[in-house]
C-alpha cells in the first residue's frame, strides 16, 4: 500500500499502486477510470480532486458531477476529511441540467414553468396522449402498457434521436408503433401547458445547445476540470450537456464501469465508456483499478466467470485486496414444479434466520429482486415469520389490490360488531377475483354485504335487472360466502371465504381460459393463506402488515437496478431462474448483456454471505459439477430452469480457488471446464503482490 500527503490537512490516506496512478496522474490529460465494485471509487474521487487543488486549480474551475443526490452527499463528505479551502460545486447530473434550465429561462431560451415531480403526475399525463393516439392492437387503460409508453418517453428524451428512429434503433415490438406519435402529441401537450419532468432537466437544455450557437458560447469553457461519477450511465443527452459545458478547454474524467451498465432503461448505454470517451479528444489516458475491498476471492472468481461473457466491455479482471473478508457464497431451491412463487419461502427464511442468529442486525440482509413481480411471496413469508422489511423504492405487494382485499376483510372482521362496512373496503374484496360487471355497479352491489345476511337473485335484480342468470349466480355465491364468513370465527371465516369461495373461482377460471395471470394470482392466493392462518385474528393481522417505520431495523428489499451503490452482509437473490433472471419481457427481446450486468452487480453487492435461490432440476448439480457454461436444455426456457448465470459463474471451481487462495494451499480445480479466467485471476493477484 502507498500513501499520499496531500499538503493541506493533517491527514495521510492509504491507497494501492493503481489508486495512486490516477490520483496523481497530470492534469492536462482526459482520463477514463474503470473502477469495479467496491474498488474506492469514491475515495479516489476526492483524492484526485484535493490532488487537483493541491497543484493549483481553482475549486470553483472544477466541477465534479454524480448519478444521484446521494452519491454527491457522500462525495462531498469524503472531501470535508480533506479541510480544503473551499470546495468545487458537486452536483448530480440532473442538477447541473437544472441550473441550466434556469439560466436559459431568464434568457427567454426555456419556456416551460411548472415542474412535474411524481411519477404518477407523469402517468396522467401520458396517459391522456395514449388514449387519444392508442392503436386498436393495444389497450391503453392498460397499467403494463401505460408504463411501457411512459418508458419509451424516457428513452427518447435520453437520446439525440427521433422518437421515429429511437422506435426503430431499440427495437421496439411492432404493435407499439402508436408510441411514436403519442410522443409527438405528448410534447405538444407539453408545450401547451408549460411543464417538465424529470427527463425534461436534461433534455430540454441540450435541445437549446443544440440549435442556439448563442447559449453554447454561454455555458462553454468556464471550467478547467469536469469529474463525471458513474460514467457507465451516460447516455447521449447527458454525455452532449458535459460536452457542451466541456467546450475545448476543460480536461474530462470520467470513473465507472462497464460491467455495472444498469440503467439502459433509461437510455444508459455501455458505447460511452467502452470506446466512445476517446472520441473527439487528444491526450487521453484509460486507467483501471484492480481490487476490490468488499467482498473475497470466492466472489470475485465467481463474478469474474460470470461477466467474461459479455463482448461489450473492457477486457479486465476484478481481485479481492488484501485483509478483505472471506464471502461465502451458497445455493438454495424451491420446489422445480412451483419455482419462486413457492409459498414457504424455506430457502430465504432459512438463511435471514441463520444471519439473525449470529446477532447481526437485520438491516445488514439484502433482498435483491429481478422485478416486484415476485415480491409478494416473499412479503408474505416475511410477515408471516413476523421479520420487518422496507422496500426500497416503497413499491411494496401491500399495495397490490389483491393484498389490499386481504387487509380489507381483517378491517371488515373487526369491524362486524362495531359499525357498517366501508364501501371502498367491500369492492377490493368482491372484485377479486374480477366479477363479471361494471365497475360502477360494484358499490352498489357493496350494499348487499352485512354479517349473516343471505341475499337471492331478487336482490340482485333491484340494483341491475339486466344480468344473466349466469353472473348472477356468481354474483349471489360471492357476496353470500362473504357475509358468511364475517359472521364466523376468524379461522372458519379463512376458510368460507378464501379457501372455498375465492381459491375456488380461481381453480374454474384456470381450468376455463388457462390465463397466465389466473395461475399467478392463484399462486399468490395460496401464499397468502400461509398468511392468513398464521395470524390469530384480523386485528393481529393488520398489525403485522403494518409497514416498517423510518430507522427500524429492518431487512431491505430492492430491485436489482436499485442495489447499485449499495453493500449488505448477507445478500439473498432470489428467483435466479429463466424468465426471470434474465428476464424475458412479453413484448420485446432480452438483451442477455444488459441482464448479466444486472446479476453481476446483484452478487458483487455482498461483504459476506451471498445466497442463489433457484428451482432443485435434475440435472443440475452434475452440469455444475462438469463446468457447464449453460443450461442443459435446448428448448424455450421457462421458470422451472435454474438460471443461465449461475451455470456461468463457475461456481464448484469459483469456491474451490478462492478457498485455496484464502487459505494459501495448492489449488485444486472441480471441474475440466475453461480455466482462463482462473488464470488471469492468479497471474493479476501475483502481479499486484510483486509490485508490477
Amino acid at each position: 500500500m502507498f500513501h499520499i500527503q496531500n499538503g493541506l490537512c493533517q491527514i495521510n490516506m492509504r491507497f494501492n499502486r493503481h489508486q495512486l496512478d490516477f490520483i496523481q496522474y497530470p492534469l492536462n490529460t482526459h482520463i477514463c477510470l474503470i473502477a469495479p465494485p467496491g474498488s474506492g471509487k469514491t475515495q479516489v474521487t476526492s483524492a484526485r480532486i484535493a490532488y487537483l487543488i493541491k497543484q493549483g486549480v481553482a475549486p470553483q474551475k472544477i466541477l465534479a458531477s454524480t448519478f444521484n443526490v446521494k452519491a454527491a452527499d457522500e462525495l462531498t463528505e469524503r472531501l470535508y476529511d480533506y479541510q480544503l479551502p473551499a470546495l468545487p460545486p458537486i452536483r448530480n447530473y440532473h442538477k447541473v441540467g437544472s441550473r441550466m434550465n434556469r439560466a436559459f429561462k431568464k434568457k427567454g431560451l426555456i419556456k416551460h414553468h411548472q415542474f412535474i415531480q411524481q411519477e404518477w403526475q407523469v402517468r396522467e399525463k401520458a396517459k391522456q396522449i395514449l388514449l387519444q393516439t392508442a392503436s386498436t392492437d393495444i389497450n391503453p387503460n392498460d397499467p403494463a402498457t401505460l408504463e411501457d409508453f411512459v418508458s419509451f418517453i424516457s428513452v427518447v428524451k435520453s437520446q439525440l434521436l427521433s422518437a421515429e428512429d429511437t422506435f426503430t434503433e431499440k427495437k421496439y415490438c411492432a404493435r407499439y408503433e402508436c408510441f411514436i406519435d403519442g410522443f409527438e402529441e405528448y410534447e405538444k401537450l407539453r408545450e401547451q401547458q408549460g411543464f417538465q419532468t424529470f427527463d425534461d432537466l436534461l433534455y430540454d437544455p441540450v435541445r437549446v445547445l443544440m440549435s442556439t450557437p448563442s447559449a453554447v458560447a454561454f455555458v462553454e469553457n468556464h471550467v478547467d476540470h469536469i469529474l463525471i461519477d458513474e460514467f457507465q450511465d451516460m447516455n447521449p443527452i447527458t454525455f452532449a450537456l458535459f460536452s457542451f459545458i466541456a467546450g475545448s478547454r476543460a480536461y474530462i474524467t470520467g470513473i465507472g464501469d462497464d460491467d455495472q451498465t444498469i440503467n439502459v432503461y433509461r437510455g444508459s448505454d455501455p458505447f460511452f465508456i467502452v470506446s466512445g470517451f476517446s472520441e473527439g479528444l487528444q491526450n487521453v489516458a484509460h486507467l483501471q483499478l484492480a481490487e476490490t475491498y468488499r467482498f473475497g476471492h470466492i466472489t470475485a472468481i465467481a463474478a469474474n466467470q460470470l461477466i467474461q461473457h459479455n463482448k461489450i466491455r473492457h477486457n479486465k479482471i476484478c481481485v479481492s485486496g488484501a485483509n478483505t473478508p472471506h464471502t461465502q457464497i451458497s445455493l438454495g431451491y424451491y420446489d422445480e414444479q412451483l419455482s419462486y412463487r413457492c409459498p414457504h419461502q424455506q430457502s430465504l427464511l432459512h438463511t435471514i434466520n441463520k444471519h439473525l442468529a449470529t446477532g447481526r442486525d437485520k438491516r445488514d440482509v439484502g433482498v435483491l429482486l429481478r422485478t416486484y413481480h415476485i415480491s409478494p411471496w416473499i412479503e408474505f413469508a416475511l410477515i408471516r415469520e413476523r421479520i420487518p422489511y422496507r422496500v426500497e423504492d416503497g413499491r411494496s405487494a401491500l399495495s397490490l389490490p389483491f393484498v389490499q382485499g386481504l387487509k380489507a376483510f381483517a378491517a371488515l372482521h373487526i369491524e362486524t360488531e362495531a359499525e357498517p362496512p366501508q364501501v371502498s373496503l367491500v369492492i377490493f374484496l368482491l372484485n377479486h377475483p374480477v366479477l363479471p360487471v361494471k365497475r360502477t355497479l360494484l358499490s352498489q352491489l357493496a350494499s348487499l354485504v352485512a354479517p349473516s345476511k343471505t341475499i337471492a337473485d331478487e336482490d340482485i335484480d333491484s340494483i341491475e335487472p339486466i344480468l344473466s342468470p349466469y353472473v348472477k349466480t356468481i354474483v349471489r355465491t360471492r357476496i353470500n360466502s362473504l357475509n358468511t364468513a364475517l359472521s364466523q370465527p376468524w379461522s372458519q371465516a379463512i376458510s368460507t371465504y378464501f379457501e372455498s369461495e375465492i381459491h375456488g373461482s380461481y381453480t374454474q377460471q384456470i381450468a376455463t381460459r388457462k390465463q397466465g395471470n389466473d395461475i399467478r394470482n392463484q399462486s399468490i392466493l395460496v401464499a397468502s393463506l400461509l398468511l392468513l392462518k398464521s395470524a390469530s385474528s384480523g386485528d393481529d393481522l393488520l398489525r403485522r402488515m403494518t409497514p416498517s417505520r423510518d430507522g427500524e431495523d429492518a431487512i431491505t428489499i430492492a430491485t436489482l437496478n436499485s442495489s447499485k451503490g449499495c453493500a449488505w452482509h448477507t445478500v439473498i437473490i432470489p428467483a435466479c431462474v429463466e424468465t426471470i433472471l434474465p428476464y424475458q419481457h412479453p413484448d420485446s427481446p432480452t438483451d442477455i448483456e444488459d441482464e448479466r450486468r444486472l446479476m453481476y452487480v446483484g452478487i458483487t453487492r455482498a461483504r459476506q454471505h451471498l445466497h442463489l435461490i433457484t428451482t432443485e432440476k435434475q440435472g443440475f448439480h452434475t452440469a455444475l459439477q462438469a463446468g457447464h457454461d449453460s443450461p442443459l436444455s435446448t428448448v424455450s426456457p421457462t421458470m422451472k430452469e435454474p438460471s443461465r448465470f449461475l451455470y456461468e459463474m463457475r461456481l464448484p471451481d469459483s469456491e474451490a480457488v478462492g478457498s485455496a487462495i484464502t487459505l494459501d494451499k495448492e489449488i485444486t480445480l472441480k471441474t475440466t471446464g475453461d480455466v482462463s479466467v482462473i488464470e488471469r485471476y492468479i497471474t493479476t493477484l501475483e502481479d499486484i503482490y510483486n509490485g508490477e
